[in-house]
């Protein structure tokens, strides 16, 4: 069997390469993707009030299942504070003033709770503001969709992502 190489066989090899050009490229920038951006620790309430923001940088929606932080690979839990309760018992009277002001002003509960599941849009993201015994050094998300190769979850260092240690603090 002779095989003839010819204009049309030419024109065929060229779409054929086209098309598989086009499926790779399409494939490669639909990729789900997830940041971790914003990530703040401050000293409140004899705690570390730690936050972050998740933001959804694909062109899909993509919902979050599951969002863990980790210390040295021990899994760090949310504190669960009484704030009115903690503001209450370390608030200071003004007993001096010749005016009588209320010793307690109500708390503002500045903390965000990781919602399950969470559906982030193209672009959208979601906070997080809990009370940790320490900082972590990694935050790991879980999806419904692979956003890593064939993995559904994605880790973040936060030593990467410029966190100041707030351990080191003198209480």
């Amino acid at each position: 069997m002779k095989i003839q190489f010819t204009l049309d066989t030419l024109i065929a090899l060229l779409a054929l390469a086209a098309s598989i050009y086009s499926i790779w490229r399409t494939n490669w920038l639909d990729k789900y993707s997830l940041e971790v951006t914003s990530l703040e620790s401050e000293f409140s309430r004899g705690q570390i009030l730690f936050g972050f923001l998740v933001t959804n940088t694909s062109t899909r929606v993509l919902k979050v299942e599951d969002l863990k932080m980790y210390l040295k690979n021990q899994e760090l839990k949310a504190l669960d504070i009484d704030i009115d309760e903690y503001d209450r018992k370390h608030s200071k009277s003004n007993s001096n003033s010749l005016f009588e002001y209320p010793s307690f002003i109500p708390s503002i509960d500045d903390r965000i709770y990781f919602e399950k599941p969470t559906l982030l849009s193209p672009g959208e993201n979601f906070a997080v503001r809990i009370y940790l015994k320490h900082c972590p050094d990694k935050i790991v998300l879980t999806t419904d969709h692979r956003i890593k190769s064939l993995k559904k979850t994605k880790s973040f260092s936060v030593d990467d992502l410029n966190l100041n240690n707030v351990d080191n603090i003198k209480h």
